[in-house]
């Protein structure tokens, strides 16, 4: 699956992956995509699922079977080369074609840039920090807690690829959208309000971003290091308490991690 694939990438955790995929890969794939839409076409003169490809192919848009070879192939190329070289990729990768437009007739020239879940490192001072906080037993639980999480980004140290940050930067301005909209108000008008540029409000989002990240990926770092897991009987519990959560396992834990990891950390 693909040709001269290379793999070239950065301190930060970025990485570009090039690669070519041939003309008969792009045929056979094409072969199989027609004959899955053929399994349930419906033509005058042939039963459901029983046309022939040369009925099927004249009748399938060519920009909905190109869309359909494109989203088989690269996603298959991409898991497989990321299993080979054993990344773990952060984020979804972008895709740039290197040699436009896409055609079924010739070799497709394919750039993917993607980012993998950065290294974290915590300053040992941080314990000391924490120490002297838990020592004030007057201290409001919840200020306690919010002091503690403050200080684990201070004494954190990660660096982000910016494909993260943009990522992610993208999605929180969608939603300022979506919530503007839905308030009837515009972007301009919401950011007036708050005496904000775009500009302002994309700088405050990328760093509340790197700390979100910086914060998430300490709480895993100080789980894994003092085998911190959620047990079965805590997840069954938290699943009861919330049955929207049994769709995402994922979320499951990690809450419970986080709880169990601030849990540990005021005991300190």
């Amino acid at each position: 699956m693909a040709t001269n694939i290379k793999l070239d990438s950065s301190p930060d955790k970025s990485f570009t992956l090039s690669f070519t995929v041939t003309a008969a890969e792009i045929s056979s794939e094409k072969e199989l995509i027609l004959k899955y839409i053929a399994s349930s076409f419906e033509n005058k003169g042939f039963r459901k699922g029983k046309a022939p490809i040369s009925i099927v192919e004249p009748q399938t848009s060519p920009e909905k079977l190109l869309e359909e070879i494109i989203n088989s192939l690269l996603p298959k190329i991409y898991s497989q080369t990321i299993t080979k070289h054993q990344l773990k990729p952060a984020t979804s990768p972008t895709i740039k074609i290197k040699n436009p437009p896409f055609t079924l007739n010739k070799d497709w020239e394919i750039e993917l840039n993607g980012a993998q879940i950065p290294d974290i490192s915590i300053n040992p001072k941080f314990f000391t920090e924490i120490k002297i906080i838990n020592q004030n037993k007057d201290q409001d639980l919840n200020k306690k807690t919010d002091e503690i999480l403050k200080k684990l980004i201070e004494f954190s140290r990660v660096t982000l690829a910016k494909l993260i940050i943009d990522n992610d930067l993208n999605r929180k301005l969608a939603d300022l959208v979506d919530q503007t909209q839905a308030a009837g108000i515009t972007i301009d008008s919401y950011l007036k309000n708050r005496n904000q540029s775009l500009e302002d409000y994309k700088k405050e989002m990328s760093l509340r971003i790197s700390d979100d990240w910086t914060l998430n990926l300490a709480i895993s770092q100080i789980a894994a290091d003092n085998k911190i897991v959620p047990l079965p009987a805590e997840i069954e519990v938290l699943v009861k308490k919330n049955p929207e959560l049994s769709s995402n396992p994922s979320l499951v834990s990690y809450l419970l991690t986080q709880q169990k990891v601030i849990d540990f950390l005021l005991t300190q």
